[in-house]
């Protein structure tokens, strides 16, 4: 790996360790009653959506350029119709992939 990508998995470690001792660590230990403010507990899916943005944006820009739009499309209704149906993220993985194939086989 090149440093930039080690540096990279090391930014992407640190805002998931931020992300997950914040809410803990707001709360202190006298005021265990204090409520968590909505945007603490907003912090973790948005930072990991972001995330995932940043990686699977230009795979999907390259996919559109290379005229795989159709499997794009396939791969990532496959996956969402099998979280909607199941919540389940392995079987959306598995789901995606093959509506990968599937689409790209057409």
């Amino acid at each position: 790996m090149t440093p930039i990508l080690w540096m990279a998995a090391a930014l992407i470690g640190a805002a998931t360790l931020i992300a997950r001792l914040a809410p803990l660590l707001w709360r202190g230990r006298d005021q265990e009653d204090t409520a968590t403010p909505g945007w603490l507990s907003a912090l973790g899916p948005c930072l990991l959506t972001a995330m995932g943005v940043a990686v699977l944006l230009p795979e999907a820009l390259g996919a559109w350029e290379t005229g795989q739009g159709a499997a794009l499309l396939g791969g990532t209704g496959a996956a969402a119709l099998a979280m909607v149906v199941r919540r389940d993220p392995g079987l959306a993985a598995l789901a995606g992939v093959v509506g990968w194939w599937v689409a790209s086989a057409l």
